[in-house]
């Protein structure tokens, strides 16, 4: 299994799938990991969000790093350590949770908007850093004192024209963008390969 450095050269994306349905979380999970976005978060306000993660996990094992959104204690830390989730992405900064997650050798991704969300954030352990929501404004300022073992990941409002603005990320969360819950298979499809390809313009890009 690929780690998530390796993903994120690879795909700079992470789908987050707000509103998903257990009933569609196998083939949607499906049609992301063949357009190569292995990185898969659903928020916990989405219905019934454990069953969704639990049948994605087990069935595209090794395939893609799977987790949750809008985490907000470690009761729900367990949950995902139980049902073979890795990611553990809050909206928010709260040292316990980063802790409870390394602790339990999982993956937290937490929230920030202010430098000093960052700094605590990354004081708690945390390696990825959720800029929530994103503004390039604030992330330029912020940037400038982050140690450059920070890997900050733009959220919020990111499409597929925007990700061509942004400098020094090391990936993007997108919803609306790439996955509706009234979306069909191919129109999920159709997005993921345009985003990913517009990923991968900006990835050559940095490297002329």
């Amino acid at each position: 299994m690929s780690t998530i450095d390796e993903i994120l050269q690879q795909v700079p994306v992470v789908a987050i799938l707000r509103g998903l349905q257990p009933e569609r979380a196998i083939d949607v999970a499906s049609v992301l990991i063949e357009c190569g976005i292995r990185l898969i978060e659903v928020p916990l306000n989405s219905p019934s969000p454990f069953l969704s993660i639990q049948r994605m996990c087990q069935h595209h094992q090794g395939k893609a790093i799977f987790g949750a959104g809008t985490v907000f204690n470690t009761e729900e830390i367990d949950r995902l350590v139980d049902i073979g989730a890795r990611l553990v992405v809050s909206p928010h900064t709260d040292a316990h949770l980063i802790q409870h997650s390394l602790q339990r050798e999982m993956i937290p991704v937490p929230g920030f908007y202010t430098p000093t969300e960052a700094i605590q954030a990354l004081h708690a352990g945390a390696t990825y850093l959720k800029l929530f929501p994103a503004n390039q404004q604030i992330y330029s300022a912020t940037r400038a004192i982050l140690p450059k073992t920070a890997k900050v990941i733009a959220v919020g409002g990111i499409d597929r024209e925007s990700v061509r603005t942004w400098q020094d990320v090391v990936g993007f969360g997108v919803g609306s963008a790439l996955f509706r819950p009234s979306d069909s298979l191919d129109e999920i499809h159709n997005k993921a390969i345009r985003f990913v390809q517009a990923t991968q313009r900006e990835e050559d890009a940095k490297n002329l």
